[in-house]
């Protein structure tokens, strides 16, 4: 089973951030680390895994803001859910 994805430095788009994403939200039920820092990614990719963040409370490590195009407010989002799902895992 796989559990953490290493996909540094692989050129990923918004358009393969959304892919990845929609594989989170709907295909996988063990990953519960990744790492997408230092590819192409912006808005619209990170706020794709964002929404995945949310559906996910399994992800509590996700680095994907270094080395990409992300704002600094979408950057908090994407911490504030990994800390919302490790809260949650945390009670559960």
């Amino acid at each position: 089973m796989v559990t953490k994805i290493n996909l540094r430095k692989n050129k990923i788009t918004n358009k393969g951030a959304i892919m990845f994403a929609n594989f989170l939200t709907y295909h996988d039920n063990s990953v519960v680390e990744f790492d997408l820092n230092r590819n192409k990614i912006s808005r619209a990719g990170t706020e794709a895994l964002i929404d995945a963040l949310h559906g996910s409370i399994r992800i509590t490590n996700a680095k994907l803001c270094f080395g990409n195009k992300v704002p600094l407010e979408v950057e908090n989002s994407v911490n504030q859910e990994l800390k919302s799902n490790t809260q949650i895992k945390k009670n559960i």
